[in-house]
């Protein structure tokens, strides 16, 4: 499993003409490199906005739904997101969704040294998105779906380093019984995607796996974000019953054999930490 190679080019110059299509008062901002993911690619617009373009068909369709459905999903919420400004339309050169968004200040999690108590905090917030989602909310076949489902990839995907202690996690999580309520999720809570100030978690970005289904998805989290202690106190302040931290720690796992196989370092960093915290539970 590699990083996706992108599907089209998406540069400054695709960005000024977008919005020169169709946002020209912003067009006049400066603009600059924010980053590559994944799925798309971002560029600065001032200090205030940013500007993301899908790089990949895939990325499209995240960006869409998440354009879409992000202002109901973060009404309430205590942390902040990256709220849409524009909705981009296609052009005749680009014919895919994009979008200006509000940035999010801060620095990325895996970066930085979270402050006692933000475990509580944050599995708080996590309360309040995790709220009943309405019936035409979007399901996400990879996440928020029972575990079974995956097994095939993970199991394919497995490395060969890992310790057998990540077995015992991953067969605990395939075998407990599942809540079939429908939930909203973020679908990709790993620490890229969480953004802190000065110790606090203050946001959360990258939401194009919103969906509904399991919260265990989401409380795998613990593992990537928290050591022992604070990772006990999220479960607690959460309320997860044995059966739900199960299936987290098995989402947890399977994040890490993701992680891990891509390759990418920042992202086998983060899976090298998610497995030294399960095996020291």
């Amino acid at each position: 499993m590699s990083i996706p190679s992108a599907d089209w080019v998406v540069d400054l110059e695709l960005g000024r003409e977008l919005l020169e299509a169709h946002a020209p008062k912003l067009a006049a901002l400066p603009m600059r490199p924010g980053g590559e993911g994944w799925d798309n690619v971002t560029f600065r617009l001032g200090d205030e906005l940013a500007m993301r373009i899908p790089r990949r068909r895939l990325g499209a369709e995240l960006l869409a739904n998440e354009m879409a459905w992000l202002p109901v999903v973060s009404e309430g919420l205590p942390l902040k997101v990256p709220e849409p400004v524009v909705t981009g339309r296609p052009t005749e050169r680009f014919s895919h969704p994009w979008a200006v968004v509000r940035w999010v200040p801060g620095c990325t999690a895996d970066l930085t040294e979270l402050s006692p108590g933000e475990s509580e905090r944050f599995a708080s917030a996590l309360l309040l998105l995790h709220r009943e989602a309405p019936a035409n909310a979007p399901d996400n076949e990879h996440r928020g779906v029972a575990l079974e489902t995956r097994r095939d990839q993970a199991e394919e995907l497995w490395p060969t380093t890992f310790p057998s202690r990540l077995e015992q996690r991953w067969s605990e999580g395939l075998a407990a019984p599942m809540t079939h309520e429908r939930r909203w999720l973020h679908g990709d809570l790993h620490p890229r995607n969480v953004i802190a100030e000065s110790g606090r978690i203050t946001g959360l970005i990258d939401w194009g796996d919103l969906c509904v289904g399991d919260p265990a998805t989401d409380l795998a989290s613990g593992w990537m974000l928290f050591g022992r202690v604070e990772r006990e106190r999220f479960f607690a302040t959460y309320g997860a019953d044995v059966p739900m931290r199960r299936r987290a720690a098995g989402w947890a796992t399977l994040f890490a054999v993701l992680l891990v196989a891509c390759g990418e370092a920042a992202h086998v960093a983060v899976g090298d930490r998610i497995v030294r915290h399960l095996c020291e539970d």
